[in-house]
């Protein structure tokens, strides 16, 4: 099965921030990676499975509200 890849983002995260985006990653179920990409940089995504549409923008939907709702947002 292929992953979907979602939320990507740019950037420096507080240690508070990666806890919560983890938290919120492990209520769903997905992966919440963040690392320095060589020659790009910081940057932060989501890894779950790929069910394809409709399933995958729930999912990204579903992530994102409670990113909002733990104060973080992307």
């Amino acid at each position: 099965m292929n992953c979907f890849l979602f939320g990507v983002r740019r950037g420096w995260l507080e240690d508070a921030e990666v806890q919560r985006y983890e938290a919120v990653a492990e209520k769903h179920g997905v992966d919440f990676y963040y690392c320095n990409m060589p020659g790009e940089g910081l940057k932060s995504w989501f890894s779950g499975p790929n069910m394809g549409d409709p399933f995958d923008r729930r999912l990204a939907d579903a992530v994102q509200h409670d990113l909002r709702k733990a104060g973080v947002t992307q």
